[in-house]
């Protein structure tokens, strides 16, 4: 005779409030960023941005990625969402890599590319990163459609 084990699911706890999010706290918007996994898609962005707003986790090993991991499948479903991510975000990496999973998609839908230049051109402090994503993306790559957003302005401060 087979005994049966029935394993219980995990407690989940909490599902993660904005409140918690705009924490000064480091480890409660890790926390935070680890959860929004969880979340539906379209609820994701506007917990994700308290967070991505803290410059000082720029340089943290876990958060910028755990933010990321969290939206990575939400930005081609909400790519306009993501962009004001990606301009609002105090975090470098977080830009670059909406940056680059947005491109990662110009064959399929080139306006995207157009849409995150017209909004980054507008905000200095992320248009270098932006350009970073762009490149790792393209690269490789022997033809992409040239963006309708093509201005003379480049990243640097007037």
């Amino acid at each position: 005779m087979i005994a049966r084990v029935r394993h219980k699911t995990p407690e989940v706890g909490p599902m993660p409030r904005i409140e918690d999010a705009s924490s000064t706290d480091g480890l409660v918007r890790l926390h935070v960023a680890s959860r929004l996994q969880n979340l539906p898609m379209e609820a994701r962005f506007p917990i994700a941005g308290a967070p991505a707003s803290h410059a000082e986790d720029a340089n943290d090993r876990q958060q910028p990625l755990m933010l990321w991991y969290a939206i990575e499948p939400a930005v081609i479903e909400h790519p306009e969402r993501a962009i004001a991510l990606a301009i609002e975000s105090k975090i470098p990496k977080l830009r670059r890599l909406i940056a680059r999973r947005l491109a990662e998609e110009i064959e399929r839908t080139p306006s995207l590319i157009d849409d995150l230049l017209k909004a980054g051109i507008r905000h200095v402090d992320g248009c270098e990163d932006i350009v970073r994503g762009l490149s790792e993306a393209l690269r490789g790559l022997s033809r992409a459609a040239k963006p309708r957003q093509r201005t003379g302005r480049s990243c640097e401060r007037p």
